[in-house]
This record gives structure tokens, sequence and C-alpha cells, in this order.
């Protein structure tokens, strides 16, 4: 069954397959697009709960956890148990990097 659904991803990734029964075309733009407006919000306004960025950016949760997936796999944030929930927090190595270095010149 495994098999079935990896097969049935990378069908409907690769658009190799047609018909009423197709799966539809994975569309990562407003994935994308999503992940940059949460790195967004967490750079500016700091780490939050999952629960208030649900809330504060008014998508559909599928979309949102798309978007937290996206971030998570490229290393951009970080998770900490908080109260029953999960805080995210940016990952900015580079810009404190950036700010210890410009201190000790």
């Amino acid at each position: 069954m495994l098999r079935r659904a990896a097969l049935n991803l990378r069908l409907a990734c690769s658009g190799t397959r047609s018909g009423p029964h197709a799966p539809a075309r994975i569309d990562f733009e407003p994935i994308g697009e999503m992940a940059g407006a949460l790195w967004q919000l967490l750079a500016e306004e700091g780490p939050a709960s999952f629960a208030t960025l649900i809330q504060e950016v008014g998508v559909p949760e599928s979309l949102f956890y798309m978007a937290v997936g996206w971030l998570a796999r490229e290393n951009k944030i970080e998770f900490e148990q908080h109260d029953g929930d999960y805080l995210i927090s940016p990952y900015l190595i580079s810009a404190e990097f950036s700010r210890s270095k410009s201190q000790t010149a």
C-alpha cells in the first residue's frame, strides 16, 4: 500500500498519468509563498505557537502545515514544546553571526 502511495505521488508530480482518476498536479508556488510569508512574520515578530500563527496568517491549516514543513526541511525554523503546543522560532544563525562579528570588530 505504501509503495502504491509513493508511486501515485511520483506520478502526480511528474504528470505522466491522465484521465478522470488521475491525481491533480501539485502546485508548489502557494506553499513557497506561504513559507516566505511565515518566515517574514517569525523574523519580525519572533517565536510564536502553531495556534497563534494559524490565526494570524488566515490560510487553510493544510497550507500552513505544508509551509512549516518547507521551512523545517530547509532548517529555517526550530520547534520547542510549550504549554501543550509548539513554539516556532526562526533559525537566525547568519544574522547572529553577522551581529557578533560586527561587535568584535
